[in-house]
């Protein structure tokens, strides 16, 4: 299913991006403590249902359950939701916000804890502030455990990010270092040198006019990771654009070098990403979905 890449969406990736590379400039990564466990499958859409450009998946919160539609986004290092009643401004969601009254599960995170009681996330000029709390996270019929999250009572729709690794599924456009970044778009333009190029689109500055093209031979991308893994980019992940007119490489350079690179969800498409949390291990197989 393609995003619609308005000015919008493009916007909130650049500001994501920025935010991810601000506070990993402050963070220096330590160990994760994961455990492993059994896995459990959740159907994944298209956020565009409820205005987002990420993706969601359904989960009960609380005890009875109520379902809850919320961004599945590997680049977060917090599980978080709206939360009754909201103290300022709860901004608008598909699902009834979440009221933690009518959970018999649920309990707040007291300050005697040391994670305290007090949530609050910031990033740029978007916030959340509220209370840490834990309840019951039921996935299936047969997945159900306490999670600690954010039970934000006070929000503007927010970024989030986290150390690490950033192969994230709610950075939209992949970042590159400015060298490879530059080094990419010589040899993508190279091999497109027979079709005409068209105006930029916002942060997407190599695009295309193949409105007159019936079919075209996209130039083939791969990502090289230690071990001689290669993993290939489907080309609904090299070229984006909802227009003919304008068809533009699905890649953005950071201003510099020192940036992290982030592997973002359009060239995750079609990929199977499977986290080995304990072993401190990713892996990939293609045709994970179309």
């Amino acid at each position: 299913m393609a995003h619609v890449l308005s000015s919008m969406i493009l916007l909130l990736d650049e500001a994501r991006v920025k935010s991810i590379h601000a506070k990993l400039a402050k963070i220096n990564p330590g160990s994760t403590n994961v455990k492993q466990t059994d896995s459990t499958t959740l159907p994944v859409k298209d956020g565009i249902v409820i205005g987002s450009s990420s993706y969601i998946v359904t989960i009960g919160l609380g005890t009875p359950k109520k379902d809850l539609s919320v961004v599945f986004d590997t680049g977060s290092d917090i599980t978080w939701t709206q939360s009754q009643p909201c103290g300022g401004y709860c901004y608008e969601q598909m699902d009834p916000i979440f009221s933690p009254f009518e959970s018999s599960t649920y309990s707040n995170i007291t300050c005697d804890n040391p994670v305290c009681l007090l949530l609050a996330i910031e990033t740029d000029k978007s916030f959340s502030t509220g209370f840490y709390a834990v309840d019951k996270l039921t996935l299936t019929s047969t997945d159900e455990f306490y999670i600690l999250f954010g039970c934000g009572q006070e929000n503007q729709v927010s970024v989030f990010t986290t150390s690490g690794a950033v192969i994230d599924s709610g950075t939209i456009i992949t970042r590159l270092p400015a060298t490879a970044y530059d080094a990419l778009r010589s040899e993508f333009q190279k091999q497109m040198s027979q079709h005409p190029m068209a105006e930029r689109r916002q942060i997407l500055d190599t695009c295309y006019d193949l409105s007159e093209y019936s079919t075209i031979s996209v130039p083939t991308i791969s990502f090289f990771f230690n071990g001689d893994v290669e993993v290939p980019i489907h080309e609904q992940g090299i070229i984006i654009g909802g227009s003919p007119s304008q068809k533009c490489l699905a890649f953005v350079g950071n201003s510099d070098d020192a940036g992290v690179a982030i592997f973002g969800n359009t060239q995750q498409k079609t990929l199977e990403v499977v986290y080995d949390g304990a072993g401190e291990r990713i892996g990939f197989t293609t045709r994970g979905c179309t």
